[in-house]
């Protein structure tokens, strides 16, 4: 570095040999804002308040919704997978966050998980876990790229 030059934290897009992309980014999707305005920011419904950041999730992992309280989400997307998988993973994410909103998911104390009003436990598969079916259904129904557009 150069004294008296300013710096960026910023890498450069252009230089970098790893395709960048910001939340900006992953939030720049057709199929993402449909189904925000169309399913969970609707009336009588309070809207939610969402906070998107990426995290070092383990490599398997494109995503995690936890809800903080009433109202209140967070949402951590894998910043290791390419533009399109964390776009369609935030779909996915989105599905959780309606899945809380509405009380179909809660998560009990403990090990517990209600998913419309039946008991389960954390340690169900994923793939047998019914918020995720769910999930999953909704995202392969509703999720357009436009990444490759």
């Amino acid at each position: 570095m150069q004294i008296g030059k300013e710096s960026s934290n910023k890498p450069d897009r252009a230089k970098s040999p790893i395709k960048v992309y910001s939340i900006e980014d992953v939030l720049d999707n057709q199929s993402l804002r449909d189904f925000w305005n169309d399913s969970i920011a609707i009336p009588p419904y309070i809207k939610p308040k969402v906070v998107v950041k990426f995290a070092p999730l383990y490599y398997r992992i494109g995503g995690m919704t936890t809800k903080i309280e009433d109202g209140i989400y967070f949402i951590q997307i894998n910043p290791a997978w390419d533009l399109n998988t964390a776009q369609r993973t935030m779909l996915h994410e989105y599905v959780h966050v309606l899945q809380f909103h509405r009380g179909m998911l809660i998560e009990g104390p403990g090990n517990i998980v209600i998913w419309k009003g039946k008991f389960y436990t954390w340690a169900i598969p994923w793939y047998q876990r019914p918020w995720e079916i769910h999930a999953e259904k909704l995202t392969d129904k509703l999720f357009v790229s436009e990444v490759d557009k």
